[in-house]
């Protein structure tokens, strides 16, 4: 048992946070750091709900998962289990990844925040479905003027849809997400914002395009016209989002 002297309450919130700045630290998501330690550790499995639970302070980090999170980020045990007797010389908070061919060597990011690799991958993979999306916002404008049919031109939608939906799912948008809008990750998460208006906005009004009961000229000429205008803007603000992150990726040139 460990005898430390904090407050079992004090001892949960303290390793909780040394837990969260180390996973930032790393650049990884929770769920991404609950995968890293399984890959690299032997032990029963851990999830990206109890990596939660052990920075909210919900649940004591123990001493068996805090030595397996330390062993897959190189760090010293103290480091995450503050409070045990036996690390007691080990400096709180000095958080740091040691350097090694292992997938935190991208921690070490010029900026702090999300690393550039992941920042540069979400910029990349907006430009491709950029292309896609002032597309379709024409057509909706020439569809909403009755110069075309939107129904002969579904496959943009599913273009579209196919460009933004594993971006959603990728460790970029994991780590951006995971660091919100804090300083130097606003204009990386004010982009994954836009993909994630733009992919909604895109499957509820084909959703509406295919829907039997709704299969009707007129019927798609009303969706037009109530969805060309917010289609256009999110193709315009993903444009312009794009535009500030290249502006502040540092070193990279994604021209």
């Amino acid at each position: 048992m460990i005898e430390a002297t904090a407050q079992p309450d004090q001892l949960r919130v303290s390793r909780g946070e040394a837990l969260r700045k180390a996973r930032k630290a790393a650049a990884l998501s929770a769920e991404r750091l609950a995968e890293f330690v399984n890959e690299r550790t032997s032990g029963s499995a851990i999830t990206k709900h109890a990596i939660y639970s052990y920075e909210q302070g919900k649940v004591l980090l123990s001493r068996e998962v805090g030595h397996r999170i330390a062993q897959a980020l190189q760090l010293h045990p103290g480091q995450l289990l503050l409070g045990d007797p036996d690390y007691r010389s080990t400096a709180e908070g000095n958080i740091q990844t040691i350097e090694s061919d292992s997938a935190v060597d991208h921690a070490a990011a010029v900026e702090p925040g999300v690393a550039v690799e992941l920042r540069v991958e979400l910029v990349v993979g907006a430009q491709q479905a950029l292309p896609a999306s002032q597309v379709l916002a024409r057509l909706l404008g020439a569809a909403k003027l009755g110069r075309v049919d939107i129904a002969g031109h579904l496959d943009v939608f599913h273009l579209l849809l196919e460009d933004t939906a594993p971006l959603l799912d990728s460790p970029a948008a994991l780590a951006v997400r995971d660091f919100g809008d804090q300083a130097g990750n606003e204009h990386p998460f004010a982009l994954l914002q836009v993909i994630e208006q733009l992919q909604d906005v895109v499957a509820k009004t084909l959703e509406q395009l295919i829907d039997p009961h709704a299969d009707t000229a007129l019927s798609r000429h009303r969706l037009c016209m109530e969805q060309s205008r917010t289609l256009g803007q999110l193709a315009q603000t993903l444009a312009g989002e794009i535009d500030a992150c290249n502006k502040r990726l540092p070193g990279v040139s994604l021209d």
